[in-house]
């Protein structure tokens, strides 16, 4: 009986690094092209499994997209929720204290070494531009997204909800495309690593996105 149980938690030790092997070799695929651009096959040659045990394990291509994006979002969300509980509580938030929270955790997770962050950083651009998956980014993210949204009503709470909340969306957007190192800064500077530096690239967005929220939210 004590050599079968140990070949279960064999098998089942196994089944967790098959699958690991997989979500890993998904999210590289995922952040490379749109969802539709990647097919099962690709992936399954990336993790070097067979189509089969990816269907055993996820069902379907959709499940295992959402197990991509799922599986980090919570360790997201517990630093931003850090970040703004550690701010003073003895007066209302800066709203550069609050997009700091915000959005740093991203940005230290895409710095912190392990490239696996960078192409979750890319996957998140693909999936806020497909309706498909609004629900899905609803489901993992509203919730704290709504956290933040009710600081920066406390910082500014002159504002009207309805202008802060565009502020904020265009803040979401903005922070996807200007962390990826990719765009229209190194064509325009003609410098093809303008963007390499993500510490600089952060430096100038944080005060940005600020003012942006703060004219947003200017009484017209």
């Amino acid at each position: 009986m004590a050599a079968l149980e140990s070949i279960r938690k064999a098998r089942r030790a196994d089944g967790k690094v098959t699958q690991a092997r997989i979500l890993t070799s998904a999210e590289y695929a995922f952040s490379t092209a749109p969802y539709d651009a990647i097919s099962l096959r690709k992936i399954t040659s990336e993790a070097d499994v067979n189509l089969a045990l990816v269907k055993y394990y996820f069902n379907s291509k959709e499940n295992l997209y959402t197990a991509v994006v799922t599986r980090r979002a919570t360790e997201l969300r517990v630093r931003r929720l850090e970040m703004l509980e550690a701010l003073p509580g003895d007066r209302p938030p800066k709203v550069e204290e609050v997009l700091n929270a915000f959005m740093r955790p991203l940005l230290d997770k895409v710095l912190s070494g392990d490239p696996a962050w960078y192409c979750y950083l890319r996957i998140l651009g693909f999936m806020g531009t497909d309706e498909r998956f609004d629900g899905l980014m609803a489901e993992l993210f509203d919730p704290t997204a709504k956290v933040f949204f009710a600081a920066l009503r406390d910082a500014l709470p002159e504002a009207d909800p309805a202008d802060l909340a565009h502020g904020m969306s265009f803040v979401i957007l903005l922070m996807l495309r200007a962390l990826v190192k990719e765009g229209r800064t190194p064509i325009l500077l003609g410098e093809p690593g303008a963007n390499d530096d993500l510490e600089a690239v952060y430096a100038r967005l944080l005060p940005f996105c600020a003012a942006g929220v703060r004219e947003a939210a200017r009484p017209r």
